[in-house]
């Protein structure tokens, strides 16, 4: 009997412990977004939208006011470990990762690959329909933190 509540009790801890990492990813999705949305809002008011180009493939944590505390910082493909639960800007692909506690947790891109990337990419209007942009001849719309696969966290 006792061994069965303590079976439950683990089971449950390590849920809760799976949520909270889950929290904690999310939250700082909206203080980027906000930081960006911010930053939109700035180049909007002073009627220079093409300004945001300049933040495309950039790495998005520089733009929060303060530091995150499981932000690791930026490392070239290969060269650092990363601990679980951290963010780190990938200098080789421009994207900022998120490596997780448990690599079945969520899969990006229908795979378990233990992390989930996201790319800071301008949004515009491909005038010329060349699929990139090209300053002065598409028209910019605003600038998003997207990942670069579709995610989906697994755990319940």
């Amino acid at each position: 009997m006792v061994l069965v509540f303590v079976a439950a009790l683990l089971k449950t801890l390590q849920l809760f412990y799976e949520d909270s990492e889950q929290m904690q990813f999310e939250a700082t999705l909206e203080r980027l977004d906000r930081s960006i949305s911010s930053l939109v809002a700035e180049h909007v008011a002073k009627g220079d939208l093409q300004g945001l180009a300049a933040y495309r493939h950039t790495n998005p944590m520089q733009l929060l006011g303060s530091e995150n505390h499981n932000y690791l910082g930026e490392f070239s493909q290969g060269t650092q470990t990363i601990a679980p639960a951290s963010w780190y800007f990938n200098r080789t692909y421009r994207q900022l990762s998120y490596q997780l506690r448990d690599a079945s947790s969520a899969k990006q891109g229908g795979r378990q690959t233990g992390e989930i990337s996201f790319e800071l990419r301008l949004k515009y209007q491909d005038s010329n329909q060349n699929e990139h942009y090209d300053r002065g001849v598409d028209h910019v719309s605003g600038l998003a933190l997207e990942p670069v696969l579709p995610y989906q966290w697994t755990t319940p």
